[in-house]
This record gives structure tokens, sequence and C-alpha cells, in this order.
């Protein structure tokens, strides 16, 4: 099976899991009407172009990376809550993420890596990984600050203010007290 979805755009309301060349078919016949049916406001974010990507099976994750350039660490990591019939669809997520705390630490690592390898190296960055049997895959990176509900989650749970990290950050400020 793979995914395929549009390159840009809110690329996830015309995503779909395809299990066959008859499957990527149906897909390709039924885009142009999907994307009829799309407020337009969404579609102009498309150009047409569709990524097809392998598919990762297993429970998602998403770390949050914070880096001053010097130092990086993981200031939480959450489980994504995703649609049982279409688990491309993220409905939430749960901190704490009720990994091990060796998973943790290895997601964290992996999470940190990615970062690096792909030169974020000033701000707070949304890492997203599938745990496959495998061991941890990338989903996403997202060079920004995570969306939805998750930066109040984070700040009442930590006692802290992620915005206030990201601010700090950029003022020349170390990342918080935590291991690598």
């Amino acid at each position: 099976p793979v995914i395929a979805k549009p390159a840009y755009g809110v690329g996830k309301l015309a995503t779909r899991i395809v299990g066959s060349p008859a499957e990527m078919e149906e897909y390709f016949s039924e885009l142009p009407e999907e994307f009829d049916n799309l407020r337009s406001a969404f579609v102009v974010e498309f150009d047409r172009r569709i990524l097809v990507e392998e598919l990762a099976v297993g429970p998602l994750y998403s770390a949050e990376v914070a880096t001053d350039g010097q130092r990086a660490v993981s200031l939480a990591v959450a489980r994504r809550r995703v649609g049982l019939r279409n688990p491309v669809i993220e409905l939430g997520c749960t901190v704490p993420s009720g990994l091990t705390p060796d998973d943790e630490s290895d997601l964290t690592g992996y999470a940190i890596r990615v970062c690096r390898a792909l030169g974020l190296d000033l701000g707070l960055f949304h890492v997203e990984v599938m745990h496959t049997r495998s061991g941890f895959r990338l989903i996403e990176v997202n060079p920004r600050i995570t969306g939805g509900a998750l930066p109040e989650s984070l700040n009442l749970v930590s006692d802290g203010n992620i915005f206030k990290i990201l601010v700090d950050l950029h003022l020349g400020s170390a990342p918080p007290d935590r291991s690598e």
C-alpha cells in the first residue's frame, strides 16, 4: 500500500491510502471531482502534483524540538490520535506519549538528528514519526511550532510557556535544560 496526496496545500483533504493499481486509477479519476467539492480557499493551494509515498504502519508520534544552533532538546513527545477509517486524518494528541522511556529517548534522538540533517538550527520544530516494526520512520517535519491545541497542552503539563521559549531562542537564549 501507498499514500497518494497533493504535493502542496491542505493535502490531507485529498489524501488516500491506495492498495492496488486499480485503486490508484480510481483515485486519479475521482480527484477532479474531489477538488471541485473543496472550498476555493483550499483549492487555490493545490497545484495538481501528487506525491506517492510508502505507507508506514504503526502509531504516530510527534516530538517538539527546541534548538539555539548549538544544543537541541526535545520539549515533549506526544502520541498523535488518528481516524479509525482514515488514519491520515489526525484527531488530537496525548501527552505523555505512553512510550517506554527507552523508546521516547530513541524518538527524541531521531527527531533531533532529523532537524540537524535538515539544517533546522534555530527555533522550535514539529517532527512527526511513525513507530513501525522497523523502528521510527519520518512522516513529516514542520519548520515551525506545533499547531492545534498541543502548544497550550504543553504549557499546562509543563507549567511553562512554549511561545516564550520560541521568542527566547530567537533572542539568544539557550533551550531549556534537558538532556539530548
